[in-house]
């Protein structure tokens, strides 16, 4: 009778050294796929919420929309008015999954909230903003016609923040409240005013100066210099 043959020590370590090597090239592969995913993910969003502006945009003599007051006081962020326009993913309250990058998972818990939320470029037209008084530092309309670069000027990007709901960001390294996320790469991803989508690095964001200009509950938002 034919006996079945063992196999030996250095057999089976040779076996669990090809399984190891095996999965060391898997593993990484399989993040690198799910990274390159979500980033595609990231970059569809983007595209959909430089549609809705542009949407958003034709309707209102071509400006894109601040941060603004109703009548009770209160803000309606940037996200909100498009979604409760109807310009994207309607939902009423900017909950839509468009809104957040897939890359960077949300938290929850006390002043953590919305922390992968993007973040809308704010704007002033005046360089001279230090010597605006607080009421002339508030948030404005701008036209997309007074652009002039827009392939160049983002309008949304990849942005964090530690206190609240992201919505503005400043490129200030003594500012750890807002700020645009390099999460990709060390690249975030941002659309532009011609509509495109594209993913900047550090010096990018860095040449562009945003400058803090007022708190408000809570919150800061940040303005720059006209083009």
């Amino acid at each position: 009778m034919d006996k079945t043959r063992a196999f030996t020590l250095i057999e089976l370590l040779t076996v669990i050294a090809i399984i190891g090597i095996l999965a060391a090239i898997i593993i990484p592969t399989a993040g690198k796929v799910r990274e390159s995913a979500k980033n595609a993910q990231c970059i569809s969003n983007l595209r959909q919420i430089g549609a809705g502006l542009m949407l958003y945009a034709e309707d209102h003599k071509g400006q894109i929309m601040g941060r603004d007051n109703n009548e009770e006081g209160a803000y309606t962020q940037w996200y909100r008015r498009l979604s409760r326009g109807g310009y994207i993913a309607k939902d009423n309250d900017g909950n839509s999954p468009v809104f957040y990058c897939p890359l960077l998972p949300n938290k929850t818990g006390t002043g953590v909230t919305g922390v992968n939320k993007y973040g809308m470029r704010n704007w002033i037209p005046d360089a001279s903003w230090a010597g605006l008084s607080s009421d002339q530092k508030k948030e404005r309309l701008y036209p997309l016609s007074s652009i002039q670069t827009p392939s160049d000027f983002f309008l949304i990007a990849d942005s964090i923040i530690t206190t609240h709901e992201c919505q503005y960001y400043s490129i200030d390294p003594g500012s750890s409240g807002k700020g645009v996320h390099l999460r990709h790469k060390d690249r975030a991803n941002a659309v532009f005013a011609d509509g495109h989508v594209a993913a900047k690095d550090r010096a990018y964001f860095a040449d562009i100066h945003l400058r803090q200009a007022e708190n408000h509950t809570g919150g800061a938002f940040f303005i720059y210099p006209e083009q």
